[in-house]
């Protein structure tokens, strides 16, 4: 299975409130020991990626092609739910694991704790049979893939895992582009981060398409979303809702959905700003949208302190809320739920300094252990975006 990943800063921080109008109009979480993992220790079952193509390991549609340790049954009856995370790498400071922006020295305890927390994650993951989509920032590449010719990067691929650019800044898209294809070796093809810089402009809808057609042009055809209406106004994806009047594509007027993610993953018409908002069959990118992080707010943890259960408590009511949508408005189309974080939520210490924190690589284990019960039960399956963006082209 896999994890949809949250970011806080890099996409809307805003509450979401139930009862929005139902998205699927075109066609309890508890603490406790993980009954499915091994926690941090588990074993890795990714297949691999053998350095030369970034995608990990498949998750399909009910029509098979699926992921980690789902089924892959065949069946005709409606889409189940696919569950899929994006871990955005790096930390505060965006410049680590390097002691300054200049890049000219690593500091070795940054990035061997980073290395740690972000290996340490997808020990966890991948005991559940699941694998993430790993967001690079430019120094944070560079700086990873340097650090004792150790390119941890490369090794998450080899793992199954999928490698995307993340950025804060249209001006960082070529140069993250180029480091995780030159200093990596890991060519990516997926992209997140434009709709938090974009929100800043006079138009931000011209924004994002101009982004999104910039990255088009790098060879990156996914665009890993946040941009279902959150509660308070002030948040990044409010604006992108008002240009669209709350229509994404396929997913009809969705107005604060409790499950805080657009479900249906769709292409938009690149040919124009408005037509972000509509869909093309034959569009070359596919939008894959997730929760923001919202949910850890909620739960009461504010920086340094790391991830806690009740954290994860609050993410899977998100979980069941989407779940309990699917199964009310049965869709015909590939249909997925996603969330963030990044990895310094998981580490001691302000912006994730320090080392990975057990109790927090612990609650990922156990919301796993929840998804594990949903996959048994024939109600989701492990993916990725990649595999999303594949199964929506297909179709």
């Amino acid at each position: 299975m896999i994890l949809l990943a949250l970011v806080l800063s890099c996409s809307s921080s805003d509450e979401f409130t139930s009862g929005g109008t139902s998205q699927l109009t075109s066609g309890q979480f508890t603490s406790g020991s993980s009954s499915g993992g091994t926690g941090s220790s588990g074993t890795s079952s990714g297949t691999s990626g053998g350095g030369t193509s970034n995608s990990g390991t498949s998750g399909g549609t009910s029509g098979g092609n699926t992921s980690g340790g789902d089924t892959g049954t065949v069946t005709d009856g409606p889409e189940r739910l696919g569950i899929w995370y994006s871990i955005h790498a790096h930390h505060r400071n965006e410049f680590h694991p390097w002691t300054t922006p200049e890049e000219k020295v690593i500091d070795e305890e940054v990035a061997g704790y980073m290395i740690s927390t972000i290996e340490g994650m997808a020990d966890v993951l991948e005991a559940h049979g699941a694998v993430a989509t790993f967001g690079f920032m430019p120094s944070g590449a560079r700086g990873l893939c340097a650090y004792q010719k150790d390119n941890v990067v490369g090794r998450l691929l080899e793992r199954g895992h999928e490698i995307h650019v993340h950025v804060h800044d249209g001006e960082e898209l070529e140069p993250t582009v180029e480091a995780l294809a030159t200093d990596c070796g890991v060519p990516p093809v997926a992209v997140s981060g434009l709709q938090a810089f974009s929100a800043r402009e006079i138009d931000p809808l011209a924004a994002l398409h101009s982004s999104a057609v910039d990255s088009l042009e790098l060879g990156l055809d996914e665009f890993l979303s946040g941009l279902a209406r959150p509660p308070d106004a002030g948040g990044n994806s409010a604006v992108f809702a008002d240009a669209c009047e709350d229509t994404w594509g396929p997913n009809g007027v969705v107005s604060e959905p409790p499950y805080h993610n657009l479900l249906m993953p769709w292409q938009p018409d690149m040919s124009s700003r408005e037509g972000l908002c509509g869909e093309d069959p034959d569009g070359e990118m596919v939008f894959v949208d997730h929760a923001g992080q919202e949910w850890i707010k909620d739960s009461g943890v504010e920086e340094p302190d790391p991830l806690t259960q009740g954290s994860f408590d609050v993410l899977r009511t998100y979980v069941d809320a989407a779940l309990a949508e699917v199964e009310a408005n049965p869709p015909d189309r590939p249909v997925a739920w996603g969330f963030i974080t990044h990895i310094h939520e998981y580490g001691h210490g302000y912006g994730g300094k320090g080392p990975p924190d057990p109790d927090a690589l612990a609650a990922l284990d156990n919301f796993y252990s929840l998804i594990d019960e949903d996959i048994a039960a024939g109600r989701a399956y492990h993916t990725t975006a990649s595999a999303l963006a594949d199964a929506v082209r297909a179709r």
